[in-house]
């Protein structure tokens, strides 16, 4: 992939950072208050435009559900998208409750990115074949649960969740090892990438010292909700390459929609309605109906 990166005039600059406040206004909802990062968002844009194969590891199963939670899926899939109209290659990582999600967003979209699910007890060879065969340069985790102190994943009210879903810790650790860059977003503190403000989560996240994840990231994206984040992600990657990469609002509708229909769940009330987080329909849909606002005029 040969993908031009443009030089950012002062305007543009200014509206990254508008963007990163965007993803940051509501962190003290989730006890994440005071731990923006600033300039994460453009560091992270900055390495995705630079790569060729990105895995993206994403989906949140919720215990009594039939099918994942509505935060995760709809954001990763924005992004793949946005990665194949800059000529990349995607492939993502879940597990079987959000596995049937990504397979139609992906179908919706028209994507070429194949879905790889993984079972709670898939085995570490496993997880080893897809990154050895696929051979990302670039993992980026979303929304999804990495591992706490004590081994398990846990939801955000403390439940252990590794009966539902296997750790996908292990692609950070590959990547480490073979100096690749890893990107994440969460909102949380209980999800992959999230371990790079371990002990601060600790201390002020409700239930931190069990759910607090250890995986770091080597950029890692607070936000307010995952999939405001990967909004803002793809405003500040179509502001580097020239190119309004972001779906439609519209099109983000649909995939929400048509995830409740399937069965996915609001991850914070467990109810099956069009809500994420907590947050009404009309909430979510602003995020990226402003996050287009912002970019638009460059268009």
């Amino acid at each position: 992939m040969s993908t031009e990166i443009f030089h950012l005039t002062t305007g543009q600059t200014q509206t990254i950072a508008a963007l990163e406040a965007l993803a940051y206004e509501r962190l003290e909802s989730r006890g994440l208050g005071g731990l923006d990062i600033p300039g994460a968002y453009l560091e992270a844009a900055k390495s995705l435009i630079s790569a060729k194969k990105t895995l993206i590891l994403t989906g949140f199963p919720v215990r009594g559900a039939e099918l994942g939670e509505t935060d995760g899926p709809p954001g990763a899939l924005a992004v793949g998208k946005a990665l194949e109209l800059l000529g990349q290659q995607v492939a993502y990582a879940t597990d079987t409750h959000s596995s049937t999600l990504l397979e139609m967003g992906r179908t919706h979209l028209g994507m070429s990115a194949e879905v790889h699910p993984f079972v709670p007890d898939s085995k570490a060879a496993e997880l080893i074949r897809l990154y050895t065969d696929f051979e990302p340069d670039l993992i980026f985790a979303i929304e999804r649960p990495g591992k706490a102190a004590d081994g398990h994943c846990h939801s955000m009210r403390g439940e252990i969740l590794s009966d539902l879903t296997p750790s996908l810790d292990l692609f950070f650790e590959l990547a480490a090892c073979d100096q690749k860059p890893t990107l994440a977003i969460g909102d949380g503190g209980n999800e992959i990438g999230m371990g790079r403000l371990y002990e601060k989560i600790i201390k002020q996240v409700p239930k931190g010292d069990v759910i607090a994840a250890v995986t770091a990231a080597d950029v890692l994206m607070p936000a307010s909700v995952s999939n405001w984040g990967a909004y803002v992600l793809i405003g500040a990657l179509s502001l580097l390459s020239g190119k309004n990469l972001l779906i439609p609002p519209e099109t983000a509708s649909e995939l929400l929609h048509t995830m409740v229909d399937m069965g996915a769940v609001d991850g914070a009330t467990k109810l099956r309605q069009t809500t994420v987080d907590g947050y009404s329909y009309e909430e979510n849909q602003s995020v990226i109906m402003a996050v287009h606002g912002m970019i638009g005029i460059y268009f």
